[in-house]
């Protein structure tokens, strides 16, 4: 169990707590030291509109290089035989069968092609390798700066929640046309606390 969080509170490094500071809720526990927090993206981060271009210019020449790029729909994904690590026994040995055993080949199965593809799955899985944590770390990044977007619209959602029921003008239209477009908000929904945990 955590101590408990108070507003002029630090963490376990001894900074003091901000209302958005991730991992924490309202009335909770400060996390204990060896716990993990995202650690939140500065402010002052921007991308310049010439890097931008750089990046889409930079993956749009990586794209071009892999011609063959497929998209499966999510039927596809679901009705196709899959290699993966519960085939990769069957797969190593077939490879060996195949090329020890060319007259047990089907007919319509071009070796040529099989040969091909075997080296290039090779090829694109080292590629995918060190392209994998950058995907993971570019997605995860969206999804960060959407958390800290949401929690701080949060905070101003229940803000004006009070400054309605304090009867500040315009405010209550303003919390009317927020609780309309918020999730559950139009079926009688409550006003949510401004929670800043993931």
């Amino acid at each position: 169990m955590g101590t408990p969080l108070q507003w002029d509170g630090t963490d376990a490094a001894g900074k003091p707590l901000r209302w958005d500071t991730p991992g924490l809720t309202w009335d909770g526990n400060l996390p204990e030291r060896n716990q993990t927090m995202a650690v939140d993206i500065p402010g002052t981060a921007t991308l310049s509109d010439a890097d931008k271009a750089t990046l889409i210019g930079q993956v749009t020449a990586a794209i071009a290089l892999l011609p063959f790029l497929m998209s499966l729909t999510d039927a596809e994904r679901i009705k196709i035989s899959k290699l993966g690590d519960k085939t990769a026994g069957f797969d190593t040995k077939c490879r060996d069968y195949m090329a020890q055993n060319p007259t047990l080949v089907p007919g319509f199965v071009d070796m040529t092609s099989y040969n091909n593809f075997c080296a290039l799955l090779g090829q694109l899985q080292a590629v995918g390798h060190d392209f994998t944590p950058y995907a993971r770390s570019f997605a995860d990044t969206l999804m960060q700066l959407g958390h800290q977007i949401y929690s701080m619209e949060l905070a101003f959602y229940q803000n004006v929640a009070q400054a309605a029921k304090r009867g500040v003008p315009g405010a209550q239209a303003i919390y009317n046309d927020l609780k309309s477009r918020f999730p559950g908000g139009g079926t009688g929904g409550t006003t949510p606390a401004a929670t800043p945990s993931h």
